[in-house]
């Protein structure tokens, strides 16, 4: 998970800063991510929680033709979901967007006051997994 939360950082700066999730940082822990399922959990879980993050992919591709999640963001969101298994992973999507729910009135608060609005997906990722990494769920 420590590593998990490593890669976060700069794909957090990279959302921030230039509005883009680099897919390499999305295939790196879609790969960690993997690594992480087959050895904690065995290849069966695996191949479920793929099937998981291909569900979570069609679910959240009315948010990204609406406009209101960018596709890196699901990457992001169905990549990460790889390293937490049954309840755990309802509990990742609930914080995450606890969280998010958090940093939208931030992000119109900033937005009106004229100052860049610089909260994306990333950031309630970022914060739903370091809850999950200290035990918080």
């Amino acid at each position: 998970m420590i590593l998990l939360m490593i890669i976060l950082i700069p794909i957090c700066i990279s959302d921030i800063k230039e509005k883009r999730i680099p897919n390499v940082l999305v295939a790196l822990i879609f790969a960690w991510g993997s690594v992480y399922a087959v050895c904690n959990n065995g290849v069966f879980t695996y191949v479920s929680l793929i099937i998981r993050s291909l569900f979570f992919i069609g679910i959240f591709w009315y948010f990204f033709a609406s406009g209101k999640l960018g596709a890196g963001d699901i990457k992001l969101m169905a990549a990460t979901g790889l390293f937490f298994t049954g309840e755990r992973f309802l509990f990742f999507i609930l914080w995450t967007f606890i969280a998010g729910l958090v940093c939208v009135p931030l992000k119109r608060f900033l937005e009106k006051e004229k100052r860049i609005g610089f909260i994306k997906m990333s950031l309630p990722v970022f914060a739903a997994v370091t809850m999950g990494s200290m035990g918080l769920y």
